[in-house]
């Protein structure tokens, strides 16, 4: 008879805000998550978790998302790849947007006017 083989259970890809994260930091998130999931035809959950700021979120597969300490500049954004996840970073709530936005371009996301 021959051997069974264990198949690893694919990790779920998701977005981490703050608990207490700005409105548009969780528009954003939304925004990233939904686009991620139809771009990927799976599900891209949205988690609440601690170590976030404000205007910060992450974009990982792991159990917890890893912080960014750095400070975007003025109005503007941070996109800081990790081992195990991506953090966007923004000073202002536009600037969340700005980048999650630039996010998705570089996955080649293209947005029309």
């Amino acid at each position: 008879m021959p051997e069974k083989t264990k198949l690893a259970m694919p990790r779920q890809l998701r977005v981490w805000v703050a608990p207490k994260a700005a409105e548009p930091t969780i528009f954003a998130a939304k925004e990233l998550a939904r686009v991620l999931s139809q771009a990927l035809a799976d599900s891209v959950s949205l988690k609440r978790t601690a170590p976030l700021g404000e205007y910060s979120l992450a974009l990982g597969l792991s159990g917890k998302p890893a912080p960014y300490r750095g400070a975007p500049p003025a109005d503007g954004f941070i996109i800081a790849p990790t081992a195990e996840s991506v953090a966007v970073v923004g000073s202002t709530g536009p600037g969340i947007m700005r980048g999650v936005c630039r996010m998705l371009e570089q996955l080649g996301a293209h947005f029309s006017l």
